[in-house]
Formats: C-alpha cells, structure tokens, sequence
C-alpha cells in the first residue's frame, strides 16, 4: 500500500476523552425525542435532533442499524456535552422510519440523507458515517460540498453492494433476477435473514465510487479496525488514496473489528471527531 507525504497513516491507541464514561452511560436518557420528516411520495423518516452550535454533527448509521446504536447514542452524548448541533436518523425500511427494505438501493438512502441534511440541519456538518453509512457519506460531501465541515469515516464499507452481488454463487445470483428479491441469512437482524430486491443490486451498482477520483477537499478521518471481517482495512486505504482532500487520516485500530462500538473505539471516535471540531473551529476549512 503507497502512501503519499501529503497523508499521514497513524496506529496507535487514544488516550481517553475526559468525561466519556459518563455520557455513555448517561446519552441513552438524554436522547432527544423521535420526529417525523414528511416527504410526499417517500416515505417518512425518523430522526432524533439536538439544538446547539456549529459545526453540526450527524450520523449515518450501517446497513440493517439504526439511530439507537451504541455509537449513534454515544456520539449524542459527546455533542450536547459539547454543545454541539446533533442529528441521528433512520433511513427508510430501517428502523423507526417507514418503507420497506425490499424496495430500497443506495439510491434511495442517498435521498434520504440529502432530505435530512437539506431539511433537518443548518449550517456546516461533520459527517460520521459507519459501515455503508460511510459509503453514503462519500457520496453526499460529492454532492453538498458547501455544506460539509468534515467527514468521519467508521468501517467505511464502499461498494460493498457490488461485492456482495459479486460473490453470490450463480444459482443465487439467477434466483434472485427471476424472482426479483432474495432471502438472505444476516446476523444483523431478529429473524436471522433479511430479502433484498434485485433492483437493490441494479439501483446501487451506478453509485460504485471505488477506482475513481473523489472530488472531496474537507478534512477526512478513515477508522478502521484490523479485525475487521466485513470491510477489509484496505478499503480505507484506497478511498484515502483517491480523495483529492489532502488533510486525509487513515487511522488503523488494532484490536477494532467492524462494529467498532467498544468503549475504547468509542473513544476513538469522539477524540477524532473533538479535534475536528477543536483544530478547525467553526469556520470550517
């Protein structure tokens, strides 16, 4: 893996941030109550926002998460600590939101996520998206670059929609362009299997990012763990390598595996996005 002067790659472990231990214990019980974004034809979304200043953080959870995470909740916490504007949702057919799961692709979450960004938040944004929340956060600094403080990559699993189709055996991959959606076993969810509509596959291929340019100049922070047996580190590496911001981290956590929700990772989380905040003011880069 090359790395240029101009990135810096860190692996080493934080110290922790003063006070965590408390919010985390305490975020579940200060969480902001759940509201509904109308949308017309899409459906409604839920989202949790906290007033406070700028820059604004929100949070992009994962593929099958949602806003009540250890992280989202953790980092809600931090920020009304902080005083620090703070939105959490759900996209559709996830959690409290409506729709259905069979109909979504990375398409329609980007939607979602442009409607919150456009309609819940003002000003400057400190994106943390994790896992698939990371790909979608790419894909929104493309299009609201004047909107976006910083970005915090957790897990960042980009295109792993087209990995997934890609090492689907070929029975699979028939089964589900004949009968339009297919059931799959998932770990992420109470009944241990999730479907998915074919038209998640074709809907999502046009949003691949890997192998390109990125046109993002913000600051961008890459966590990832080691033990990651989801999204394979590298990934981070090459979105680093194809950004065209050059204030871009890669910072590597031995011991974290995909959820990276440990205290200890939480705390790497909070730091790194406490510095953004901190190191760039609230002007922004």
């Amino acid at each position: 893996m090359a790395l240029t002067a101009r990135n810096k790659i860190s692996l080493l472990r934080f110290p922790s941030f003063p006070g965590l231990s408390r919010r985390l214990s305490t975020s579940p019980h200060l969480s902001s109550g759940v509201q509904y974004l109308t949308r017309g034809r899409d459906p409604d979304l839920a989202y949790c926002s906290t007033p406070g200043r700028s820059p604004g953080v929100i949070f992009f959870p994962g593929f099958l998460s949602n806003m009540d995470g250890t992280k989202a909740l953790a980092l809600e916490g931090y920020c009304r600590a902080a005083g620090l504007a703070y939105t959490r949702f759900d996209y559709r057919g996830m959690g409290q939101s409506q729709g259905s799961i069979e109909n979504c692709s990375i398409s329609t979450w980007k939607q979602d996520c442009l409607d919150v960004l456009d309609q819940v938040t003002t000003g400057k944004q400190i994106i943390v998206g994790s896992s698939m929340g990371g790909w979608l956060m790419l894909l929104i600094a493309m299009n609201r670059p004047e909107r976006i403080h910083a970005l915090v990559g957790i897990a960042t699993a980009a295109d792993f929609v087209k990995k997934h189709w890609e090492q689907a055996p070929i029975i699979v991959q028939n089964q589900w362009k004949e009968q339009g959606v297919y059931t799959f076993p998932s770990d992420y969810t109470d009944t241990g299997t999730v479907s998915l509509g074919y038209n998640w596959i074709q809907d999502s291929l046009p949003y691949c990012i890997l192998g390109t340019r990125l046109p993002i100049s913000c600051p961008v922070r890459l966590i990832h763990g080691l033990r990651d047996a989801d999204v394979p580190y590298q990934t981070s590496a090459q979105i680093l390598e194809e950004l065209d911001a050059k204030d871009v981290d890669l910072i590597l956590r031995k011991s974290g595996e995909h959820r990276m929700s440990e205290p200890e990772d939480l705390e790497l989380i909070i730091d790194t996005v406490d510095k953004l905040v901190n190191t760039l003011g609230e002007g922004g880069n």
